[in-house]
């Protein structure tokens, strides 16, 4: 979690926590406490977890890229 500091001071948690019910119930917890909160698994919704979104982001630009191969060399052996 990161901790901007909010309108008059405050300090703001980020919470980057899982898109499922043990996310949810967690930052619930979290705002019940007292502490000012920033859900920011709305920027990776689709995902089960910030993990995934940045795995499937990679592998989107990984597609993306074009592929380059370098030339195989050949070793010849002499015979004996």
């Amino acid at each position: 979690m990161t901790t901007p500091k909010g309108r008059g001071g405050s300090i703001i948690l980020r919470a980057f926590l899982d898109n499922d019910e043990a996310g949810r119930r967690t930052l619930s917890t979290f705002i019940e406490a007292g502490f000012q909160m920033e859900d920011m698994s709305v920027h990776y919704q689709g995902c089960k977890d910030l993990n995934e979104f940045h795995v499937n982001r990679i592998r989107r630009l990984q597609e993306q890229a074009p592929i380059t191969t370098k030339p195989t060399h050949t070793i010849k052996l002499k015979r004996r």
